[in-house]
């Protein structure tokens, strides 16, 4: 059997394209072993400090970024946290924001729509990746606390 050119071509040119358009009409093909992937979407929780404060904090997290999001009565801040390292032996994220503040975040999912997530500032990426995992009682930077999606 001879194949002509343009047969071979349009063949060539299907072949290549397919698994693009596989992953583009399967969610689940996107982020296979990626393992950050289950913390992925927004979090938020409410909580009163000192005399009756309330403030709320909200988290949206994607493929290669986190955003922090805080409203208060006492204040309110935003950034990015940019992901320089997702380590998944324990649930570890480093990364930094455009300023250069380095941050180390643990996670772990506690329910179906629940996240306990811990956070602290480091001085760079080493700091962060040699930093061990909080206890379940550390309070230090405000303890583990956790979100709802």
């Amino acid at each position: 059997m001879v194949i002509s050119r343009t047969s071979f071509l349009i063949i060539f040119l299907f072949l290549l394209s397919f698994p693009h358009y596989v992953s583009a009409q399967s969610g689940k093909v996107k982020n296979k072993g990626d393992r950050f992937a289950p913390f992925y979407g927004k979090w938020s929780r409410d909580f009163t400090i000192m005399m009756g404060f309330k403030h709320k904090a909200r988290y949206q997290i994607s493929t290669n970024r986190i955003h922090y999001k805080l409203n208060g009565s006492l204040g309110n801040a935003e950034y990015t946290i940019m992901r320089d390292r997702f380590l998944a032996k324990n649930n570890r994220f480093v990364g930094h924001t455009k300023e250069g503040t380095y941050f180390v975040i643990f996670f772990k999912i506690t329910a179906e729509k629940d996240l306990m997530l811990y956070k602290r500032e480091v001085h760079n990426l080493a700091e962060g990746l040699k930093a061990k995992v909080p206890s379940a009682s550390d309070s230090e930077n405000r303890g583990w606390n956790t979100y709802k999606k």
